[in-house]
This record gives C-alpha cells, sequence and structure tokens, in this order.
C-alpha cells in the first residue's frame, strides 16, 4: 500500500498532473477551490470524490472555501 502524500506544500505546490497545471497557469486565481470542489471535471478519472453541493457532493462553498484557505497557509 503506498504511503499518503505529504500534504505540508500541497497548498502552495498544489497536486502534480498536467491538467492542474494548466488551470493553475491559466491565471485562475481559484485553480485550488476548482480542484478540491471537483476534482473529476479537471481530470477526468481521478478516484477524489465530487465535494460541491451544487455539483453533486456535500459540502457547501463557503466549507471548501475555509479548507482551501487552510491548505494555502501550509507550509508557509
Amino acid at each position: 500500500m503506498p504511503l499518503a502524500p505529504n500534504l505540508g506544500r500541497y497548498g502552495i505546490e498544489g497536486p502534480l498532473n498536467d491538467q492542474l497545471k494548466a488551470v493553475k497557469a491559466s491565471g485562475d486565481a481559484d485553480w485550488l477551490f476548482h480542484w478540491v470542489s471537483n476534482a473529476p471535471k479537471i481530470k477526468p478519472g481521478i478516484i477524489m470524490p465530487v465535494w460541491l453541493d451544487s455539483e453533486g457532493g456535500t459540502l457547501r462553498e463557503a466549507d471548501i472555501r475555509l479548507l482551501v484557505t487552510y491548505l494555502q497557509g501550509l507550509g508557509k
């Protein structure tokens, strides 16, 4: 079983995949919010679930924004 990833710098470096790198490089200031909200929309087939309630998940936008703020504060 693989080890879980170190999330200590996740908020400032982000996940390492081509789809998300493209979203981040496009200048989208909300790239991490979009990733956490609905990762399969960015990278189809990924195991991460949809979290945003308006897209079928169970978390409100405000809750995801709090999580993103937390992630962005890690490693700083």
